[in-house]
């Protein structure tokens, strides 16, 4: 952004300019000129406080370039907002459905090829030898590329529809690998959360007269009843169990 870009009585930071900048010209992004409104901000209504720049932009990276064959964009009239909305606009390339001719080289493994060159070659023609030989390509070419449909249907398409298949067992496989390893998972989540289960149940049952007097009697007699201070030893002796 520079100077030039804006209008009013607020000048621009030069140092918020430099690190705009640089960070357009590293991150290689590519600006796109809007169309339409010069400024696409503003505020302010009088000559006085007026200021405007050239605030909303797009920028795109390379590979919006190369996928697009036309990228412009538009400033619109603003309504309510400081701001002018910006309508981009982006063009894809045209697929010619005209392939141009182009000789394959395992028409030679064909055994009607050299037949059907020679069957058009040796047709009459007339006109001067240089117009002669042009003609003959010119119904070469066209006889050959019918013929090519015709026997090989159009090897492009088949390719295409070829790789669309394997392209769909890839990824129906994916998903069946994916399915296995999360149902393998789910398995494995269950089993450990089974066994959490129980031994969580086990830890927070209250326990019963039998557990505390079996755990009393398993007790060393010189270890002391929880926080009460009392011997097991004596717990014993007088027979409070």
């Amino acid at each position: 952004m520079g100077a030039h870009e804006a209008l009013g009585s607020h000048s621009l930071a030069h140092g918020s300019c430099e690190d705009f900048r640089s960070i357009i010209e590293d991150c290689d992004l590519v600006g796109i000129r809007s169309q339409g409104a010069r400024f696409t901000w503003v505020r302010g209504r009088s000559t006085r406080t007026k200021v405007e720049s050239l605030l909303d932009r797009v920028w795109v990276s390379d590979g919006c370039i190369s996928c697009w064959q036309e990228i412009s964009c538009v400033a619109l009239p603003r309504i309510r907002s400081d701001h002018f909305p910006l309508l981009i606009r982006l063009s894809e390339f045209e697929v010619s459905s005209h392939k141009p001719f182009q000789f394959q080289s395992m028409w030679f493994q064909h055994p009607d090829f050299i037949a059907i060159v020679h069957r058009i070659w040796s047709s009459p023609v007339v006109g001067r030898p240089p117009q002669v030989v042009i003609n003959k390509l010119r119904s070469l070419k066209k006889a050959l590329k019918t013929w090519n449909y015709e026997v090989f249907r159009d090897l492009n398409s088949a390719i295409a529809g070829k790789s669309a298949e394997l392209h769909s067992i890839q990824l129906n496989l994916s998903n069946r690998v994916f399915q296995m390893i999360f149902f393998m998972a789910e398995d494995s989540v269950h089993s450990e959360l089974d066994v959490l289960l129980l031994e969580n149940a086990f830890l927070t049952r209250v326990p019963s007269a039998d557990d505390i007097h079996d755990t009393v009697i398993a007790a060393d007699v010189d270890s002391t009843l929880g926080q009460m201070g009392f011997l097991i030893d004596f717990i014993k002796d007088v027979g409070m169990l």
